[in-house]
């Protein structure tokens, strides 16, 4: 239970960070911003991320590792070369 109401909060704290992002320039938003729009309490927030800095971060490993592990996948299934998957993958993110 614990490890998904981790996940959950982690994700409430993304999102409402890149939403920010999406009206500020990210120098503008604070802590403070962030966990109201999350919803959550300040304290929350250090739970699982030192700065917004470290949400970046964890947010950006993320996503590569999932990028990689649909590389994986796709290799699996399809045999098809690695730099020939990244490049159809990057064409599809960028569409």
């Amino acid at each position: 239970m614990y490890f998904k109401e981790n996940n959950q909060t982690k994700r409430r704290i993304i999102e409402s960070l890149y939403e920010l992002l999406d009206k500020k320039n990210y120098h503008d938003i604070t802590i403070t911003r962030i966990v109201d729009k999350a919803e959550l309490g300040r304290r929350t927030f250090y739970r699982y991320f030192n700065s917004k800095d470290e949400v970046i971060e964890y947010s950006t490993n993320l996503l590569m590792n999932e990028f990689a592990d649909t590389i994986v996948l796709n290799h699996a299934e399809t045999q098809e070369g690695c730099p020939k998957q990244m490049s159809r993958i990057i064409n599809d993110i960028i569409k």
